[in-house]
C-alpha cells in the first residue's frame, strides 16, 4: 500500500475540492483526476472451533432411592372391557407415573397420556399412537404389572454400551438435573381388532424399561423415553467377553512372552502375578492371580509347548451358574491351544472360570 505525506494529503483535498467546481477558467488546464484511495482491509479472522461441550458425569444425577409417596391405584373402566391389573405396589412418583401411563392408554385417554410425558418429541409420538390405536378399537386389551423398580447404580453399569450412551444423550438434551431407568416387569393381552392387524410382537410378559427425570428439584417428574429391549443382559451373557478374553491371553502367547513366563514362574509367585497382570491388562482381581498362580493355569501351554508362540484355535465356554442379583457368573471351559506353526498338534485344556461384576467391569475372580 502506497504511503502518503502530509504535503501530498493537502495536495489530494485541494484536487478533490476543484473536481467539485462547475468548470475550469478559460485558457486554463483541467485539473486531472485524483488516484482513488486504497480502503484499508479488514483483518481477516480465522474461524475458531467451538469448544467442545462438556457434560458432567450422567450418573452423577441417578436417583436410585426413593422416598415413599401417596400413591393411589386408579380402576380402569371402559366400555370394551379393557383392564389394568397391578400384581405389586405403587410406592414413588415415578410407579405412579408408569402406572398412569398404562391406565391413561387403556382409557385411550390422549391428554392425560400426553399430561406425563416431558419435552420428549418421540415419547410423544409413540404416546399418541397407541391411545390413537385404542380410541379406534384396536390395541391392548388387558396390561397386568408384576413389577416396578428403580434399578441400581451397579444395574446400571451393566447396561449395554450403546444403550447407555443413549441414554446420556437424553439426560443432556433435556437438561435432566435427576433422572431414574425404571424396570417394568409388564404382561399384556390384544383387542381381537388388534390381532386382526396382526400386532408386530406376540402377547406376552416382558420387561420394559422407562426413562424419567425431571429439569429441577420444584419440577414434577415426567417420562422421556421406553426401551423395549431387555437393557439388562444376565450375567452370563454380560460377563462372556470378558471372561473369553482372559482365557485367550492366558492360552496363548508369542516366543517373547513365553520366555518371560519362564522367568516369572522360576522366581516365584508374586513375579507370576506381576507377570499375568501385565499380560491381562488387570482383567483379574488379586484372588484370580493368586488363583491361576497357585494351579500353574499358564503353565500348561509351557508345559506343551516351552519358548513356542501359542494361538488358541478354539475356546468353548458353558455357564455353570450365574446370578444377576450379585454380579457374578462361572463358566466351564475348554481350550484348544497349538503352536502357531503346527495348528493340527493343538491339545485341549479344560477348567473353570468364575467372573464378577465391580465397579462397572466384568473381572476373573477364580480360575481353577
Amino acid at each position: 500500500m502506497r504511503t502518503f505525506s502530509l504535503r501530498a494529503a493537502a495536495a489530494l483535498t485541494a484536487l478533490a475540492l476543484l473536481a467539485g467546481c462547475t468548470a475550469a477558467p478559460s485558457g486554463s488546464t483541467a485539473a486531472s483526476t485524483p488516484e482513488t484511495a486504497v480502503a484499508t482491509p479488514e483483518p481477516i479472522v480465522e474461524p475458531q472451533a467451538p469448544e467442545p461441550e462438556v457434560f458432567d458425569d450422567p450418573l452423577a444425577s441417578y436417583v436410585q432411592d426413593f422416598a415413599e409417596v401417596a400413591t393411589l391405584a386408579k380402576p380402569v373402566e371402559t366400555d370394551d372391557g379393557r383392564t389394568l391389573t397391578l400384581n405389586c405396589t405403587l410406592d414413588t412418583e415415578v410407579d405412579q407415573l408408569i402406572y398412569d401411563h398404562y391406565r391413561y392408554e387403556l382409557l385411550g385417554d390422549l391428554d392425560g397420556a400426553l399430561s406425563l410425558v416431558g419435552d420428549s418429541e418421540a415419547l410423544r409420538i409413540t404416546t399418541e399412537n397407541d391411545v390413537r390405536n385404542v380410541q379406534e378399537g384396536a390395541g391392548a386389551q388387558s396390561y397386568t404389572l408384576h413389577g416396578l423398580r428403580a434399578l441400581t447404580a451397579d444395574e446400571m453399569a451393566r447396561v449395554r454400551a450403546y444403550d447407555r450412551d443413549a441414554i446420556f444423550r437424553i439426560v443432556a438434551d433435556y437438561g435432566l438435573t435427576e433422572w431414574t431407568l425404571e424396570a417394568v416387569d409388564v404382561e399384556w393381552t390384544y383387542t381381537e381388532a388388534e390381532l386382526a392387524k396382526g400386532p408386530q410382537l406376540d402377547a406376552g410378559r416382558y420387561m420394559r424399561y422407562f426413562l424419567a427425570g425431571r429439569t429441577g428439584t420444584d419440577q414434577p417428574w415426567a417420562l422421556y423415553e421406553l426401551f423395549w429391549e431387555d437393557l439388562l443382559p444376565d450375567a452370563a451373557t454380560a460377563a462372556e467377553d470378558p471372561a473369553r478374553l482372559v482365557l485367550e491371553t492366558l492360552y496363548s502367547c508369542d516366543e517373547a512372552e513365553s520366555a518371560a513366563f519362564t522367568d516369572a514362574l522360576n522366581a516365584g509367585d508374586d513375579a507370576l502375578v506381576d507377570y499375568l497382570a501385565a499380560r491381562t491388562g488387570n482383567a483379574m482381581t488379586a484372588d484370580g492371580y493368586a488363583a491361576a498362580a497357585n494351579n500353574r493355569v499358564p503353565g500348561r501351554i509351557l508345559t506343551a509347548w516351552p519358548d513356542t508362540a501359542v494361538t488358541v484355535v478354539e475356546l468353548l465356554l458353558t455357564p455353570t451358574a450365574s446370578s444377576d442379583s450379585d454380579g457374578t457368573a462361572t463358566f466351564a471351559y475348554t481350550v484348544k491351544a497349538a503352536p502357531q506353526d503346527d495348528v493340527a498338534a493343538a491339545q485341549e485344556f479344560t477348567g473353570e472360570i468364575a467372573m464378577a461384576l465391580q465397579d462397572g467391569v466384568w473381572l476373573a475372580t477364580a480360575l481353577n
